[in-house]
């Protein structure tokens, strides 16, 4: 069964595609963002960990603290849904 999800901007009903979310934190952060790579392999990491429903608490128990500052960063901008399917 694949796991998914979706980032909205606080107080937002529309989701913000990844690459938008991306961007602005690369912005920032103060780096370019790569054309083939999310910045710290966000994506990979956290967009997994919030696929399958944890939280940004369980991240920071679990995830180097090199991470810590992404997921600062997104928690206080945006909401994430996620749901299961095939």
């Amino acid at each position: 069964m694949a796991a998914y999800f979706q980032m909205f901007p606080l107080g937002s009903t529309d989701a913000e595609s990844f690459q938008d979310i991306d961007d602005k934190m690369c912005a920032h952060f103060g780096v370019p963002p790569d054309p083939k790579w999310y910045y710290k392999g966000w994506y990979d990491t956290i967009g997994f960990a919030l696929a399958m429903g944890k939280s940004w608490d369980w991240m920071r128990e679990h995830y180097s603290e090199g991470l810590h500052p992404v997921i600062e960063y997104l928690e206080t901008r945006y909401r994430a849904e996620n749901w299961y399917g095939r």
